[in-house]
């Protein structure tokens, strides 16, 4: 377990060995890439202000085997010490941020985590009617054809209404002949 400076001198270390391991020669440079590739697995937990923080540089020494991997973990590694150097210059204290996020939200504890079934059975129904969606296949809709269903609704009532005024009055509506009642 490191703490931060001990981290950021750590990436540095290691920056230095892929930085050398370029211009050298193919056992030099397969010498320089190991010795990375293995201070980059040793640290797995960093320690910030009391506060442990898990670590994993395993996809930086994955970048270092793949090809032109030292050109390319170098970018990786200069975020990582840009980011250990935010770090350190952060006055942030993780602990505090989290007692006030905590007071802020409340705990989320056990008991608390069904509260209820009605949630649970919301919860199920959900994912089941997302795993039902989830089949259909094809695009969306256009979003103007409710738009056009609401207006020709619309069209149709206002004939509806005219036909049964017409109707009331007594005037013939068309293609109907008047009628009189005896």
């Amino acid at each position: 377990m490191l703490d931060l400076p001990q981290y950021r001198a750590r990436l540095a270390q290691i920056r230095s060995l892929v930085d050398r391991s370029r211009p050298a020669g193919t056992l030099e440079r397969d010498r320089l890439l190991a010795d990375a590739t293995t201070l980059l697995r040793q640290t797995s937990v960093v320690t910030s202000r009391g506060e442990a923080i898990a670590i994993d540089d395993a996809p930086i020494a994955e970048t270092l085997r793949g090809p032109d991997g030292a050109n390319r973990a170098i970018t990786l590694i200069d975020l990582e010490i840009a980011s250990a150097d935010s770090a350190l210059r952060s006055r942030i204290d993780p602990a505090v941020a989290d007692q006030r996020l905590h007071d802020i939200i409340g705990a989320n504890n056990a008991t608390g985590a069904s509260a209820t079934w009605l949630g649970a059975l919301l919860a199920s129904l959900q994912s089941w009617l997302a795993g039902f969606f989830s089949g259909l296949h094809g695009s969306l809709p256009d979003l103007w054809y409710p738009l056009l269903a609401v207006a020709l609704m619309g069209v149709g009532l206002i004939v509806l209404t005219a036909r049964a005024s017409a109707t009331r009055r007594g005037r013939p509506v068309r293609g109907q002949s008047a009628r009189r009642d005896p």
